[in-house]
């Protein structure tokens, strides 16, 4: 029962937090520690009801997902946000599993790796179709020709056996993820006012006030910084805005709940279909 709440409350929460990502960029801290919390009191719970030592499991997800959520936050990856949605879902989602290999919760990273990609392809899609007359004089006849043909390739592989599937999302993910990366700066950098800076946002250059300089660096904007640009008079400064990533975890919560470890099965199905 426990674990069927807390499979919907972490549905929930990934719902709530997607909306927030896709409209703001980020996740309100209140709403991750909300759930953060009820997620360890259905935890305790569940240990105190079944007298189950295995139910403190969590921890051994909690402390591998803090310790790599954090590099990743540190080498610029990832925002604070993630960080800590990410733990907090190692603590909710259940341990249930829909094979008898893995666990859930690796079922459940395993299909957000899936999810992030395409997520990411067709993200990057709308926001240059978005920006169009911004990117055109960046997009020689070439990318497009390219992208056309990438395009055309992958849905054909795309209805080809499970081993040309592969190829099928590397030729539409890789001309795409070449073509915004050659126009991020047009489809990605936007003006936001000062008053509305929010700890972690991405500076495109470095800042200099006085004798101050805020540096561009990949945890983002820090409190101290923020507080200085507030001081400087400066009304608006230009922020990358980045690719909201918390939609793809709902999708892999989704996916794994209705088809267990997509790449497992794949795989599965790839080798009895030999």
């Amino acid at each position: 029962m426990i674990e069927s709440i807390l499979l919907t409350s972490a549905f929930i929460y990934l719902l709530l937090a997607s909306i927030n990502d896709i409209k703001h960029r980020f996740v309100h801290d209140y709403l991750t520690y909300s759930f953060g919390a009820l997620f360890l009191i259905l935890r305790l719970i569940l240990f105190f009801e079944t007298s189950n030592p295995a139910q403190l499991g969590f921890i051994l997800y909690a402390l591998p997902t803090l310790g790599i959520s954090f590099i990743l936050y540190k080498l610029g990856a990832w925002g604070g946000g993630d960080l800590k949605l990410l733990t907090a879902l190692s603590i909710g989602i259940p341990y249930f599993s829909t094979d008898s290999v893995l666990p859930f919760y690796a079922n459940f990273l395993s299909n957000a790796v899936i999810a992030g990609m395409i997520f990411s392809i067709l993200w990057a899609l709308y926001l240059i179709l978005k920006n169009l007359k911004k990117v055109s004089r960046k997009i020689k006849k070439t990318d497009v020709f390219v992208m056309l043909a990438s395009v055309i390739i992958s849905i054909i592989l795309l209805f080809q056996n499970n081993l040309y599937k592969i190829f099928s999302i590397l030729f539409l993910f890789l001309p795409v993820t070449y073509l915004a990366k050659k126009v991020e700066n047009e489809i990605q950098t936007v003006n936001k006012k000062v008053s509305a800076l929010e700890e972690g946002d991405w500076i495109i250059n470095d800042i200099k006030i006085g004798g101050h300089v805020i540096k561009k660096k990949p945890t983002g904007l820090s409190k101290k910084d923020i507080m200085l640009l507030q001081k400087s008079g400066k009304k608006i400064i230009q922020i990358r805005d980045g690719i909201p990533f918390v939609p793809s975890f709902l999708i892999a919560l989704i996916a794994t709940v209705i088809y267990g470890n997509i790449i497992y099965n794949f795989v599965q199905n790839m080798i009895t279909s030999i």
